[in-house]
């Protein structure tokens, strides 16, 4: 892990989703993987950025080797000096599926933001998407899935780094497990879980949609929960956060519900 120049940057969280580790002085880190989640990403460190392919930072790499095969992955960042203010906006249940109008609502919502941005043009600014930017029944009855979405938002929306979080429409119903019904969002948009640091905050994106009771039909009986294994890489990732640290924790269903009986 470096900069553009060739700097290196020391203390870099690094994970494959199971295993973290950290830089060491020369940038450098190892991980014994079994490639289990296909993609190996960095914890952005605050006060640095990475490049953008189109909305979506690129933090991760997906893995191309069996789990013998040894990958070299590089991460470069950018330093960046104005994250001390800044804002994030949450984005929520866009669902854009080319029905009822939708993209014409969507648009108008950008051209909302673009014309707030313009006019705070020296404030640094992110977003995070909360789930459900698609809606997975006309992925194939409208052709409008994933790549859809990227074409309308990058169109639209210019220089603005979104981070996503997989939301239940966002799970491919065709899918037969949790694993095959994020194969989509895995692809083409992020990991389905981790984290980053903006200025002195630290976000945790956690995927809490469960889809291992899928069986290829509409009837997507998920669950909303999370998994030991995000739990246990979810304590390897705070143990290297001060405990004065602020965390943000971002999922798409609700991880408190209040009931009348208590």
């Amino acid at each position: 892990v470096s900069t553009s120049d060739g700097s290196p940057v020391e203390n870099v969280v690094v994970s494959d989703g199971v295993e973290v580790t950290l830089t060491n002085e020369e940038g450098i880190y190892q991980l014994k993987s079994a490639k289990k989640q296909g993609y190996v990403f960095i914890s952005i460190p605050g006060g640095y950025e990475v490049s953008s392919k189109g909305v979506l930072p690129q933090f991760f790499y997906r893995l191309k080797g069996a789990p013998n095969v040894v990958e070299r992955v590089d991460f470069s960042l950018k330093k960046v000096s104005n994250q001390d203010s800044y804002k994030v906006f949450m984005l929520g249940d866009m669902h854009l599926a080319n029905r009822t109008s939708d993209l014409k609502q969507f648009a108008e919502f950008t051209t909302d933001l673009n014309s707030y941005r313009e006019q705070h043009s020296g404030e640094k600014m992110y977003a995070i998407a909360l789930g459900d930017m698609t809606w997975e029944l006309y992925w194939y009855k409208n052709s409008y899935a994933f790549p859809e979405y990227l074409n309308t938002v990058n169109t639209q929306l210019k220089d603005l780094q979104i981070f996503h979080v997989i939301g239940n429409h966002d799970n491919d119903y065709k899918g037969t497990s949790d694993f095959s019904a994020e194969i989509q969002f895995r692809n083409l948009i992020a990991p389905t879980y981790y984290s980053f640091n903006i200025g002195k905050v630290h976000y945790v994106v956690i995927d809490n949609i469960d889809c291992s009771n899928y069986d290829g039909s509409e009837s997507r009986n998920y669950q909303k929960s999370i998994t030991s294994e995000q739990l246990n890489w979810l304590a390897k990732d705070l143990s290297h956060v001060n405990k004065s640290t602020p965390v943000v924790v971002a999922t798409h269903a609700q991880i408190f519900y209040p009931t009348t009986s208590g």
